[in-house]
C-alpha cells in the first residue's frame, strides 16, 4: 500500500490530500478477504459443524424409522378393521337371506347404510362382483371372492350354511392383523431409535 502510494506521490506525506494509486485499494481489499477466510476456516468451527451434522443425521434416521413403523402399524390396523367389518357384514347377509329373503339389490343398499367404511361398498355395483380394496393381499381374498360369486346363484339355505365358515375365517384374519399391528407399534419405534443410535456411533 505504501509502495503504491509512493508511486503516485513520491514519498509518504507529500502533497497532502493526494489519493493513493487504485492498485493499493485492490491489494488492501485482497488482504482483508484472505484474513476473513482464515477466520471462517477455523478448524475448531469446522469440527463443531461436523458434529452438528452428524447429530442431525442420527436424529433424522431415528425419526424416519419411527415414522416408517407408524405407517406400517397403521396399515395393519386398517386391515384388521377391514376383516372385522367383513365378518359383521357376512353375519348381516346371513340374517337378511335367512329371515327376510331379501333380494340382492336391496341387500346391497342396506349394507351400504350399515356402517362399513373400510369395505368401500359405495364402489360396488353388485355383491356378486365385489372387489376387495387394494391394501388387502390378494392371497387372503381368493376364498371370499368365490363366496360372493355364489350370492344369487345358489339357494338361500346353501348360502347360509357356508357363511359361518367365512365369518370365522374373517375374524381370525382380523385377530392376526391386530396382533401384528400391536407388535409393530412396539417394535418399530424401538427399532428406529436403535438405528439412529447405531448411525450416530458409526458417524463418530
Amino acid at each position: 500500500y505504501l509502495f503504491c502510494t509512493r508511486r503516485k506521490c513520491g514519498r509518504v506525506g507529500d502533497a497532502p490530500g493526494t489519493k493513493p494509486h487504485p492498485s493499493a485499494h485492490i491489494f488492501f481489499r485482497l488482504c482483508l478477504s484472505v484474513r476473513s477466510s482464515e477466520c471462517w476456516n477455523n478448524p475448531g468451527d469446522n469440527r463443531s459443524m461436523i458434529w452438528v451434522l452428524k447429530l442431525s443425521g442420527a436424529v433424522l434416521v431415528s425419526v424416519a424409522g419411527f415414522l416408517f413403523g407408524a405407517e406400517q402399524a397403521a396399515g395393519l390396523h386398517r386391515q384388521a378393521l377391514f376383516w372385522a367389518e367383513l365378518a359383521r357384514m357376512l353375519v348381516q347377509i346371513q340374517d337378511a337371506v335367512h329371515y327376510r329373503a331379501l333380494a340382492t339389490p336391496c341387500l346391497l343398499e342396506e349394507l351400504r347404510a350399515g356402517g362399513y367404511p373400510h369395505l368401500l361398498l359405495n364402489n360396488c355395483t353388485a355383491l356378486e362382483s365385489y372387489c376387495f380394496p387394494a391394501y388387502i393381499p390378494p392371497g387372503e381374498t381368493a376364498s371370499f371372492s368365490s363366496l360372493f360369486m355364489q350370492i344369487g346363484q345358489i339357494s338361500a339355505q346353501e348360502l347360509c350354511e357356508q357363511i359361518p365358515y367365512y365369518v370365522e375365517l374373517a375374524r381370525q384374519n382380523s385377530a392376526r392383523q391386530e396382533k401384528k399391528c400391536q407388535a409393530a407399534a412396539r417394535l418399530y419405534p424401538q427399532a428406529g431409535i436403535c438405528t439412529g443410535l447405531m448411525a450416530a456411533l458409526l458417524l463418530l
